[in-house]
């Protein structure tokens, strides 16, 4: 059983493609939090009111 560098390299290595695919997720996870978290201090202003919060 002899197993060369290439053969156990190419596994830790990925390819362009999927490299790309990491990005896109990133990006669209990215643009949900940014969405989720606006929509949250949109509904705490309507409820609780943003100009309570003193701050200094």
């Amino acid at each position: 059983m002899n197993i060369s560098l290439k053969e156990t390299e190419h596994h830790r290595t990925f390819p362009l493609s999927q490299s790309s695919n990491s990005w896109e997720l990133a990006a669209a996870l990215g643009s949900i939090l940014l969405i989720l978290i606006t929509l949250l201090y949109w509904i705490y202003d309507r409820l609780v009111g943003v100009s309570i919060i003193k701050l200094g």
